[in-house]
């Protein structure tokens, strides 16, 4: 006769089958084992139906014992792929066990990991009567090893992103250079208009390493100044017009009386980079692509509705794209390091977050709304300096000052770099001794210790670096002008530097303005 016990206590009994675990206290009272355990003890029988399911059971699947009383195991925890499940019975009924990982699903959908140990229970006479599981939820273990790895990879890209940056950035340094002596030479019309667009090209191959190299390593830029952000957000439409799919259309409203920002140049480009490039992934069939900017102020009513927002002026850039759009649940995470909605391999879950960390850092803020069907809208807001925007408007091209005839001492292990520099100089009236490496150049000043004016300097070297041979300076003569260049690869060796003394850094491709300009900053002098 069936008892009218829960069907969870009743199976094993039914089938006479003991519940290993369970212990005589004394006469009135009895301990079982299995449920004081923190794994997830199950069993279930031949048939895949769950005969045992124990509180920790309850906690890592989201199921009540009797809701898990007497249903197909299969059907509560799947997860896994069919093939690998009837391999691993496969081997569970030849050997007796099995023992590894698996994935299972939880009531809420979730997917864990866990390390599972199935075990074959038999009778008495040995025929297989049940099957016990004991798993061990190791999904936050597995999730703390992806995002070290993660980091780990990151850290890899880090170190090959500077070497990257270095060596590409030594390439385009006299290419920049040459074009701009040319450039500002140059009488004819239609060479005018192939040289801009080198130097052009030159300068924007420099940004996408420098973004490169400020991604993967994190590096935190600390060249706060006032600038427009119209001439960001220009620069930005036509990297987005030149580099995404053509079936992305890319729409603007950008107002010519934006009020001036100060911040970063190169964050507050990534920032916006980061959310194309999020814009444009979540357009796979192709849409519209929106870049707004505007001058807003936020008053006390609207701070006092939301803890972000602190009073005053704002200049606040949208950007939205009319892909799928995403539900509130994603939202909630979208800037959680590491988090990602996109294909493993697809992407690394820092775009959003970086972004957000670079805002904040700026004292703006960062809001997002979407629906689905509708796309998404991010709305980024940087702090505004109202009483300064006819202070800041796009560089051109103006006469350099010429110089005295200072005798100015280059040393790169670069040739090309060598000549271009010399020649730069050359025009602007500078006298030039160039050496490839610091032995050399050492054995130069020396020579000349008293009519040597400068030292212009690149970082890696070999035979005696650009930290030796600054060092060694130092001790000859305190008051020596070192200029050092760099190709931005060397973010330790600029740190000693720094301890050093040295202020003034020409970073590669750097263009014959900068670098007189550089030079007449740290020689203080009066040019003419």
């Amino acid at each position: 006769m069936q008892s009218e016990e829960p069907l969870i206590e009743t199976l094993p009994k039914q089938m006479d089958i003991t519940i290993p675990g369970r212990a005589c206290v004394d006469n009135h009272q009895s301990v079982d084992f299995y449920e004081l355990a923190q794994d997830a003890i199950i069993i279930h029988d031949l048939g895949d139906r769950i005969l045992y399911w124990n509180q920790a059971a309850e906690l890592l699947y989201g199921y009540t014992a009797e809701e898990a009383a007497g249903k197909p195991a299969h059907e509560l925890l799947s997860g896994e792929e069919n093939a690998k499940l009837i391999d691993v019975e496969k081997t569970l009924l030849e050997n007796g066990e099995w023992q590894g990982e698996l994935k299972h699903r939880t009531k809420d959908g979730l997917i864990v990991v866990v390390d599972s140990q199935k075990t074959l229970l038999c009778d008495e006479w040995g025929s297989p009567q049940s099957i016990l599981l004991i798993n061990t939820d190791k999904t936050e273990k597995r999730q703390l090893e992806a995002q070290y790895l993660r980091s780990q990879r990151m850290e890899g890209i880090g170190s090959l992103a500077g070497g990257i940056a270095h060596d590409l950035n030594n390439l385009l340094a006299p290419i920049t250079l040459s074009a701009d002596i040319l450039l500002r030479n140059c009488l004819d019309e239609k060479s005018e208009e192939l040289l801009s667009m080198i130097k052009s090209s030159s300068k924007r191959a420099g940004s996408v390493v420098n973004q490169l190299l400020s991604f993967a390593r994190g590096v935190q830029g600390d060249e706060h100044i006032l600038l427009q952000p119209k001439h960001v957000l220009n620069d930005m439409v036509k990297i987005v017009k030149e580099t995404f799919p053509t079936n992305i259309n890319v729409k603007y409203n950008l107002p010519n009386d934006l009020w001036l920002i100060n911040g970063d140049p190169t964050q507050v480009h990534q920032v916006l980079l980061n959310l194309c490039i999020n814009a444009r992934d979540a357009m796979p069939r192709g849409g519209d692509l929106f870049l707004e900017a505007a001058n807003i102020s936020f008053d006390h009513t609207y701070v006092i509705m939301s803890s972000d927002v602190k009073q005053g002026a704002y200049v606040g850039i949208k950007v939205r794209d009319t892909g799928e759009g995403m539900t509130k649940e994603i939202m909630k995470d979208i800037f959680t390091p590491f988090y990602t909605t996109k294909s493993e391999g697809a992407g690394t879950g820092l775009g959003l977050s970086t972004s957000h960390g670079i805002v904040h850092s700026h004292g703006g803020f960062i809001s997002v709304e979407s629906k689905i069907g509708e796309g998404i809208t991010f709305q980024v807001y940087f702090p505004a300096d109202r009483s300064r925007f006819s202070q800041v408007r796009e560089k051109k091209n103006t006469p350099l000052p010429f110089a005295k005839g200072e005798l100015i001492l280059i040393v790169d292990d670069n040739p090309n770099i060598r000549i271009a520099t010399q020649k730069a100089l050359g025009f602007q009236r500078y006298k030039v001794l160039d050496a490839k490496d610091g032995t050399e150049a050492l054995a130069l000043y020396v020579k000349r210790e008293n009519k040597v004016k400068a030292v212009i300097t690149d970082i890696s070297m070999p035979h005696l670096d650009g930290v030796a041979l600054v060092r060694i300076l130092k001790k000859l003569n305190p008051e020596i002008k070192v200029i050092v260049s760099t190709g931005q690869g060397e973010k330790n060796k600029i740190s000693e530097l720094k301890a050093l003394g040295i202020k003034d850094f020409l970073y590669k491709p750097y263009t014959s303005e900068t670098l007189v300009n550089t030079l007449q900053q740290s020689l203080g002098s009066a040019l003419h």
